[in-house]
Order: structure tokens, then sequence, then C-alpha cells
């Protein structure tokens, strides 16, 4: 989906609201029991410019967790975070 795409500014915020509804959904589907998701994902246009990307969270670090992926075209990067967390 995303590696023939080329950035566009005006259409980049529903892509990224559908990558993230495809993500949870292939997360749910992996069915782990007791968990809720958060996933983020973020599109940037490529300019030459650096970029740092930060996150905090409080949670139980045996039982909660979390995974990025990136995906990097001529035009943009995309990144998904996704965050699993434990609840009783």
């Amino acid at each position: 989906k995303l590696q023939q795409a080329k950035y566009d500014g005006v259409s980049s915020p529903s892509l990224c609201a559908s990558i993230s509804e495809e993500i949870l959904k292939a997360v749910k589907e992996l069915d782990f029991d007791r968990y809720k998701y958060v996933v983020s994902v973020l599109i940037v246009e490529k300019a030459g410019q650096a970029m740092n990307v930060a996150s905090r969270w409080v949670w139980d670090a045996q039982r909660d967790t979390w995974v990025s992926a990136k995906c990097e075209t001529e035009t943009f990067i995309a990144l998904a975070l996704i965050m699993a967390c434990y609840y009783d």
C-alpha cells in the first residue's frame, strides 16, 4: 500500500488513519488474551531534514510491550508504533 505511494500532505492524515486501523485489526486477529492496543502511524515528507520521535509511558515492564516499523520511499517516511498493554 505504501511502497507505490507518493507523499501528499492532504491525503496523509486519512492514510495514517487507514493504516492504523489495518494494523489494529491484524493485531487483534492474533487473539492475545487480556491485551489492549494503541497504534500510532506517522507519515513525514522527505525534505532532507532530521527527525526524532519519542514516546513515554508508564506500564508493567514484564507484561506490556511494543514494536515499531518503518517504511521509507523516495518521497516520505512512514513510522508505525504498536503498544500492547496487559490488563486484568
